[in-house]
């Protein structure tokens, strides 16, 4: 849990840290994208990325972020230190 990053709010968050991972991986896949590496017999190439799988790999996941952000705010806020109300006063 130490290496989860810090939401708007300040708590680690899950969500957040998948989303912004989730970037990362789509732009560096984008920006070396067609590139290859020769290092004497060795040679490696990057593939391309297509729209299709930009958006099979940050959907899901900012979808989800977005989903959590908006139940979190649009969530009725309960008291903690208040007792639950059974009708009987």
């Amino acid at each position: 849990m130490k290496m989860l990053l810090n939401d708007s709010t300040g708590n680690k968050s899950l969500t957040h840290t998948l989303s912004v991972v989730a970037f990362i991986v789509v732009m560096v896949k984008v920006i070396v994208g067609g590139a290859s590496i020769v290092i004497g017999s060795f040679s490696y190439s990057f593939g391309t990325i297509d729209s299709l799988s930009i958006a099979a790999i940050l959907g899901p996941v900012l979808g989800a972020y977005v989903a959590r952000r908006y139940t979190e705010t649009n969530a009725p806020q309960e008291d903690s230190g208040s007792k639950p109300n059974d009708g009987k006063e």
